[in-house]
């Protein structure tokens, strides 16, 4: 995020404060027609059940809707909305306490922080053995969820409070081929863009997609079509030659993992 950036909190342009408003006003008028318990009203460690004068922390999260939707009222409405009844679905809570097998589990990890404080994510696409990630029916349910959850994690070290709302996400396929990827990671990886697109907005400082193969490319041009504009100006694909140099950029060296070229002995949490 930009200190010169509109549009969060501590810098709202007028227009902007009176859509904060009026999101408070129709989120309070619609949430009793919405079929949701009071269980299903915590979003990201927030409660939405009183609203009637906004906290530092709930006013983060509207913003992050209103963002995402370019402050149209209607269209942030109806995007919080959605997003709590898909946690509702998806049953967030259960996901919450869910165990997966180690082959998933490898496949990603959250290790300290970047330059902004926020954590960092890993998702290391060469460790993928297909056959033992996914269903039996060859259906991407379970690894979803697991990347979900993950979400979930890094978002649950945020810092609303300080001014901690964004994260770094590290997409690394040393060792991935465009030609061997399994067509269920591409099934897979779609759901996920869209899941994430529809219901975690403005959760992302950065995701860098290092050691990328040349043909690689292709594929992420391919993806690009379900993010939005903004999502995807946050996006910084690079080959193995710049790996270390961009990471650097973002992460701090005491903070970087050891295999990346930086002092962290790897741990995660």
């Amino acid at each position: 995020m930009s200190n010169t950036e509109t549009g969060y909190l501590n810098n709202l342009t007028e227009l902007q404060a009176e859509a904060l408003e009026s999101l408070r006003v129709r989120v309070v008028e619609e949430l009793p027609n919405a079929d949701l318990s009071a269980d299903d009203l915590t979003i990201w460690g927030v409660s939405l059940e009183n609203l009637e004068q906004l906290s530092k922390v709930q006013k983060i999260v509207f913003l992050k809707f209103l963002r995402a939707r370019d402050f149209k009222v209607d269209l942030s409405l109806r995007m919080l909305l959605d997003t709590l009844k898909w946690r509702k679905e998806f049953n967030i809570n259960s996901l919450m306490k869910e165990s997966f097998p180690e082959e998933i589990q490898e496949l990603g990890y959250i290790h300290k922080t970047d330059i902004n404080g926020g954590p960092v994510t890993y998702n290391i696409y060469g460790n993928l053995k297909a056959d033992k990630v996914f269903d039996a029916d060859g259906t991407p349910t379970r690894f979803v969820r697991w990347r979900v959850q993950l979400m979930e994690r890094a978002i649950a070290l945020l810092d609303f409070e300080n001014g901690v709302e964004a994260m770094t996400q590290v997409h690394d396929y040393h060792g991935a081929s465009l030609f061997r990827m399994d067509r269920r990671m591409k099934t897979a990886s779609s759901q996920i863009i869209q899941l994430f697109q529809d219901h975690y907005p403005e959760f992302l400082d950065r995701k860098l997609f290092v050691n990328v193969p040349g043909l690689m490319e292709m594929l992420f041009n391919l993806m690009s079509v379900f993010v939005s504009a903004r999502t995807k100006s946050k996006f910084l694909m690079v080959g193995q030659a710049n790996t270390q140099k961009t990471l650097l950029t973002y992460i701090s060296k005491e903070n970087l993992p050891t295999q990346y070229g930086g002092d962290s002995q790897l741990h995660t949490i």
